[in-house]
């Protein structure tokens, strides 16, 4: 009882020590404001402010890639049939000329702000708080200065995919603040082209290079009518449903802010 009266009278009632597994509310205040679009840590910033350069994505065409089976010293490597798309993508502005005395890197790189992470390591990527990430954010850097202004590239199914589920669940849409960023709708994934279709067509025509064919080089044979069923599969999967699904996906593009486009793994890997 004298203890506890000395204490009630002379000293002042002990503090709450803060338990290691709980952080204190001024750690956790720090820490929400630093948390942000990067993945939950601190951005280092670039060293100069980063130029913008409007991104626009179209469909040129859709090749049907056939079986292919490769014999090797050691396997046999098949490759079943598959659809390559290629993508064109425009960006607005022109291409930053090279420094000579700068070091050549590729924007398929990581970024130069941004370690690489040991292996097995849970970064950025992986699942947030309120949401999901597919490829998660790196520091930002202004990754297309090196980008031409017209260029394509060749993208199976699965890598289409990849991209619009990060389009919609982490462009579009903030995993850890569980907003939306974009006032612009995410399309929805056309989808894939009916396979067996394409094979019969070009089963028919008996030419595995006939989408390339020019008109002249088909005219006046028997299997003429074949090559233009193909052709009309090809110009319906293309401009009915690639062409609308990346006019959409241009408007979510063009409201992102620059922070997230430079910071983007899923936008970075896609076009580059």
């Amino acid at each position: 009882s004298s203890d506890l009266s000395g204490r009630r009278a002379g000293s002042s009632p002990p503090t709450m020590a803060t338990s290691p597994l709980r952080p204190s509310s001024a750690s956790r205040t720090s820490r929400a404001t630093s948390r942000g679009h990067d993945g939950g840590r601190q951005v280092q910033a670039y060293p100069r402010p980063i130029e913008r350069r409007e991104l626009k994505l179209g469909i040129q065409r859709v090749e049907l890639r056939m079986y292919r089976r490769t014999r090797t010293s050691s396997d046999l490597i098949t490759s079943p049939p598959h659809f390559v798309y290629n993508v064109r993508c425009t960006w607005e502005g022109e291409q930053a000329p090279r420094d000579p005395s700068a070091v050549m890197r590729s924007p398929r790189a990581a970024s130069p702000m941004s370690p690489r992470s040991p292996r097995g390591q849970q970064t950025s990527t992986g699942t947030a708080e309120s949401g999901r990430l597919v490829c998660g954010f790196e520091d930002p850097w202004p990754w297309w200065e090196s980008l031409p202004q017209n260029y394509t590239v060749k993208r199976k199914w699965h890598e289409l995919v990849k991209f619009h589920e990060a389009l919609k669940h982490e462009l579009a849409y903030d995993p850890y603040l569980g907003c939306r960023r974009v006032k612009a709708k995410v399309p929805v994934l056309p989808d894939p082209a009916d396979l067996d279709a394409w094979l019969r067509c070009y089963a028919a025509t008996g030419d595995a290079c006939a989408l390339v064919r020019k008109t002249s080089e088909i005219a006046g044979k028997e299997t003429s009518k074949c090559f233009d069923e193909l052709g009309d599969l090809h110009w319906m999967y293309c401009h009915n449903r690639l062409v609308p699904y990346f006019n959409e996906v241009n408007k979510v593009l063009e409201e992102l802010p620059t922070k997230i486009l430079a910071s983007s793994r899923a936008v970075r890997r896609f076009v580059t």
